[in-house]
């Protein structure tokens, strides 16, 4: 048997989709799989141009492809989509140069693999990721709008338990003791998880302004300084006088979070907070002398609920370092990390250079009063009552109410020495307008903290 006939034998019973094309895209020959695949015979293929065999936009598309081949003499694959009598499928063709003596493309030999399945299995992929995603967001969605419902309850919790300790006997401290560190782990857990998710729901939009970084820094040390007494840890401050032009609010989060790890994982030595500038730009950086972090783990660390170290000491949520990276993608904010295993770790964010703001920005100082009369509005009864109950028990007068009208009838003429006000009040009401209102009946300087 001549070679040819053999050669035209093997690609007609091989099981691939072969084909071979003049430079006129025309068909000089085809096997059976090849009309099998587009659903025609062979006498509807050969001698045939592509637009004799497909509708345009599909000719148009093989047409180009090789006419590509022929012009730069080079193998080329690519996925082709065919219309069947059995419905659409996909093929990888990958088409071959042939040559000339002269050096010249002839023909081109297209050879076809069948990849239905695996572009069904893709598209399938696809849709599944698309609806987890969107299961996910409609989670994160959800949690970012009931986050103020979510954390109500739980505040008011923590408040109650902290006044009833105040009233218990002194022997039953362990037990209160307890209950208040279960509380706050729950506290904690929450407010974490809810952070996340407004940050993956976008619902946190940045609020850029200059400040000084060095006011950003006393308003967390503040916070977290007594436990770090508690530890007996040497908490340092090395202040700058920098400024900074980014969201402070999102910025004492972020800075709270990395602080009150330092705290965590540190045993002995201390905890320094410092805003320095490294290679030519201005970074805040937490340095602990804490159990450190292996150098193969650092890369995890901003992983969701990922804990390294001794279990005994896991007692946050898993959150914090997450919403550190969460946080610092959303205000652009590099991160960087240096550790030594049981030497300690320095966390540091980049900040972004601010000028000085002008103008009186110094706030009413508080009463010097050791007692106060204190104005508080909340539309929630549990917040109102156990807030109520744990200044009261501290020796303050209350004048609580649910909205603005029932406050300023139950305040009478005498004025308030600070006013608390929920931010968001039922019917519409503002805790802004309410402490407008006070402060155009006793002044524009009276105190006062929004909730």
């Amino acid at each position: 048997m001549p070679a040819p006939d053999l050669y035209r034998q093997l690609l007609d019973i091989s099981s691939d989709p072969i084909f071979n094309v003049s430079p006129d895209c025309r068909y000089l020959y085809a096997n059976q799989a090849f009309a099998r695949g587009i659903g025609r015979i062979l006498e509807e293929i050969v001698g045939r141009t592509v637009w004799d065999v497909f509708p345009k936009d599909e000719a148009d598309n093989r047409a180009a492809l090789i006419k590509w081949v022929f012009d730069h003499g080079v193998a080329k694959a690519h996925e082709m989509p065919v219309r069947g009598r059995d419905g659409d499928r996909y093929y990888l063709t990958t088409l071959t140069p042939i040559f000339s003596d002269q050096g010249r493309v002839m023909s081109i030999l297209a050879s076809c693999k069948d990849i239905s399945e695996r572009k069904r299995a893709e598209e399938a992929l696809v849709v599944a990721r698309a609806a987890a995603e969107k299961a996910n967001s409609a989670k994160s969605l959800f949690l970012a709008a009931a986050s103020h419902d979510l954390r109500q309850p739980l505040t008011s919790l923590s408040m109650y338990v902290h006044g009833l300790t105040r009233l218990l006997a002194p022997d039953h401290g362990e037990l209160m003791g307890k209950i208040q560190h279960c509380v706050e782990g729950l506290s904690e857990l929450l407010t974490d998880l809810l952070d996340v998710s407004k940050l993956e729901a976008g619902a946190v939009v940045p609020k850029p302004c200059a400040f000084e970084v060095d006011g950003v820094i006393h308003d967390v040390v503040s916070l977290l300084s007594a436990e770090a007494t508690q530890k007996h840890l040497h908490l340092r401050v090395r202040l700058s006088g920098a400024m900074s032009r980014t969201d402070p609010s999102l910025l004492k989060r972020l800075l709270g979070n990395l602080l009150s790890n330092a705290i965590r994982f540190t045993e002995q030595g201390g905890v320094l907070v410092a805003c320095r500038r490294h290679q030519g730009k201005l970074w805040l950086e937490v340095w602990d002398t804490g159990i450190g972090i292996p150098e193969d783990k650092i890369d995890l660390l901003f992983e969701e609920f990922r804990q390294l170290g001794d279990p005994a000491l896991n007692r946050g949520s898993g959150l914090g370092l997450a919403i550190v990276a969460k946080t610092a993608a959303l205000l652009n904010l590099q991160v960087r990390v240096r550790s030594r295993l049981g030497r300690g770790s320095m966390f540091a964010v980049e900040l972004p250079p601010g000028e000085a703001v002008q103008g009186d920005t110094a706030s009413a100082p508080l009463p010097s009063l050791g007692m106060l009369r204190i104005g508080l509005i909340d539309d929630h009864p549990p917040v109102v009552d156990s807030l109520s109950l744990c200044l009261k028990l501290a020796g303050h007068t209350v004048v609580s109410a649910g909205n603005g009208n029932e406050f300023f009838d139950r305040l009478g003429t005498q004025a308030p020495d600070i006013v608390i006000s929920d931010l968001r009040l039922a019917k519409g009401d503002s805790g802004l307008e309410v402490i407008e209102r006070a402060r155009t009946i006793f002044g524009a300087r009276l105190p006062a903290i929004i909730l």
